[in-house]
């Protein structure tokens, strides 16, 4: 059920959690949620977000502000069918990727698209190289890093020294793509995770 804040456009849902020590607010998509322990009334989640309310309204005018300022190379998909497709052309740019650096980095094995939380990419010992879907709205020199840092995986299965220098070789400007997921990740992984929810 999602309540509002009288006066304010703040809409804020409830959940309660066995894991939560304390009351605390996430800034979803959409919303906010309040996470409150168990045995917490509803009543307290609405008394706490009358006085979190100037915090709330802040953070909501920043996240504002950055969905402004980013332009998503594909729209969000509004039904399976229009997943499918931004799958199917997000795949068709990682092979168009790994076939412009194979000669000098390699190849996976395997190639899959999934939805994760917390990582853009990951290559397995077995070298089947997984990317998050949420790339496909990321500009495509963001994509292109991401998928050449996999690569790069298969030469050095970790971050060392000689990893980041061949990074460097293979994609000069790869600071510059770090800094977007840095600036703008956050919002990218909260998209991923509407676009799971709504084609479940």
């Amino acid at each position: 059920m999602i309540h509002s804040i009288e006066n304010t456009d703040i809409n804020y849902t409830i959940r309660h959690s066995t894991r939560a020590k304390y009351a605390r607010i996430v800034l979803k998509l959409d919303g906010y949620e309040i996470v409150l322990p168990k045995g917490l009334p509803d009543d307290y989640a609405h008394k706490f977000a009358q006085r979190k309310k100037d915090w709330m309204k802040v953070h909501l005018n920043k996240e504002n502000n950055k969905k402004q300022n980013i332009k998503l190379r594909n729209p969000i998909p509004e039904n399976t069918h229009e997943l499918i497709e931004i799958k199917r052309n997000l795949k068709k740019d990682i092979l168009a990727v790994i076939t412009k650096y194979h000669e000098t980095l390699g190849r996976p094995n395997q190639l899959k698209l999934k939805f994760m939380t917390s990582r853009w990419g990951s290559l397995t010992h077995k070298k089947t190289m997984n990317i998050n879907i949420s790339l496909a709205f990321a500009p495509y020199e963001v994509l292109e890093y991401v998928v050449v840092h996999e690569l790069c995986h298969l030469t050095h299965m970790n971050h060392s020294d000689k990893f980041w220098q061949l990074v460097a070789i293979s994609a000069p400007n790869y600071k510059k793509s770090e800094a977007w997921l840095k600036n703008n990740g956050n919002l990218l992984l909260k998209q991923t995770t509407v676009i799971k929810e709504k084609n479940n």
